[in-house]
């Protein structure tokens, strides 16, 4: 049974073994060293600011993926309320098997009862036509790509 909730303290240390195959299977271990100390006092920080939140998803009683995720004001129309993400990962093992959906469907209904008008998301770690896939059968348009150079 997959089970979708706001992660808790208890949660962080799961949550940053995932942050950390996150970081690998996204490359970014190719620009920085991963910090576990500094990911969980990041992740702390999720679970304790209204505007901040981190979701979790469990299955057979194991954390198998994580959301976390920003509110903030459109930059361009700050009359509108956007809610960002700031990671997302699901188990490998998980994938196409409903974790992802549980999660990102938590993910949109708490952000409609705080009245966000526009969801962001991004994508790393898989092909850009399979999370094209998801996103647009959800309703997501393709707006930008993010490009990283390391200074």
């Amino acid at each position: 049974m997959i089970e979708v909730r706001e992660a808790t303290e208890d949660d962080l240390e799961s949550i940053a073994a995932m942050t950390r195959a996150l970081n690998e299977e996204a490359g970014y271990d190719r620009l920085w060293e991963y910090d576990e100390y500094g990911v969980i006092q990041f992740l702390g920080t999720l679970i304790e600011y209204e505007h901040l939140n981190l979701f979790v998803v469990k299955a057979d009683g194991r954390h198998i993926g994580a959301l976390g995720v920003t509110l903030m004001p459109l930059w361009v129309s700050h009359n509108v309320l956007t809610a960002q993400e700031i990671f997302w990962w699901i188990h490998p093992k998980w994938r196409k098997k409903g974790a992802g959906k549980a999660l990102l469907d938590h993910f949109e209904e708490w952000a409609r009862d705080r009245g966000v008008e526009v969801i962001f998301m991004s994508a790393v770690g898989c092909t850009p036509e399979e999370i094209e896939k998801v996103y647009e059968r959800r309703g997501f348009e393709k707006l930008q790509t993010n490009w990283v150079k390391k200074v």
